[in-house]
């Protein structure tokens, strides 16, 4: 436990970069866990900051180390470990923008749930700097976007896990004093589970396990809109049909389903 205690204490200074579901999630986890770390905090919505400070105080919780900034360049500038946890298609961009004032010792990690995509586009926004990057993605979600849908049941909970990619899979013990081992100390110091495993197999688990079920509601949806006479029908799939496809089954509002 000293070991762990002093690798945590490396990280003095955290920066989530975009804070909707997820990254409200870690915040909320890290203030139930009594993490007392400050933690500056970037979202292009200018409301924000506004219903996360909302959702703590819902949870009766203290935001006071909470800061939110303007800009990436003014939240990042002091952090040791810097999540980012905006939608995928910001990764390449928003990880350029983090490399260029990020502390040279900083250590950048993410939680993008299809991690080929996300480590290709992250590496090349970084590229040529001297972050360290330590691929993440959390296993656990809510339905519904935004702060206000945030849990730190997402983080905490007992099903919940960290996945830390490293292509030595779940034999990779990472060194004392290492980024990998950092990120993973921070988590399981939060008594958050860790598991390490490749590219590959998560996103072969996720493809089967939540992003085909992702697909199945599109094409829920598509054919929803072209057929609107099925509406009625899906009122009677009753779990078989949300469990197989996250449709949130309630009443018609206008013709239309009320929530996918």
């Amino acid at each position: 436990m000293g070991e762990l205690f002093i690798m945590s204490m490396l990280i003095k200074n955290i920066s989530i970069i975009g804070c909707g579901q997820v990254g409200t999630s870690i915040l909320l986890a890290m203030a139930k866990q009594g993490k007392s770390i400050p933690t500056t905090v970037f979202d292009a919505n200018p409301e924000t900051e506004t219903l996360v400070r909302q959702k703590f105080e819902a949870e009766g919780l203290d935001s006071s180390l909470l800061t939110f900034k303007s800009s990436i360049k003014d939240a990042v500038q002091n952090a040791d470990l810097i999540v980012l946890a905006t939608p995928m298609s910001k990764f390449k961009e928003a990880a350029k923008e983090i490399a260029d004032h990020a502390k040279l010792d900083a250590i950048l990690t993410d939680t993008g749930s299809a991690k080929k995509v996300a480590i290709e586009n992250i590496t090349e926004g970084i590229k040529g700097s001297s972050l360290k990057y330590v691929p993440a993605h959390p296993g656990n979600g809510s339905q519904g976007a935004g702060p206000l849908t945030a849990s730190a049941g997402n983080i905490l909970g007992n099903n919940s896990t960290m996945f830390l990619i490293s292509e030595e899979g779940e034999s990779y013990l990472p060194p004392s004093g290492s980024a990998e081992g950092t990120v993973q100390n921070f988590w399981n110091d939060m008594g958050v589970t860790t598991s390490f495993i490749t590219t590959e197999k998560h996103d072969k688990f996720f493809g089967q396990c939540s992003h085909f079920q992702h697909a199945l509601v599109i094409a829920a949806m598509k054919t929803a809109k072209d057929n609107p006479s099925i509406l009625q029908n899906f009122l009677f799939g009753g779990a078989a049909l949300k469990n197989s496809t996250r449709v949130a089954i309630s009443k018609i509002e206008d013709g239309k389903p009320s929530a996918f």
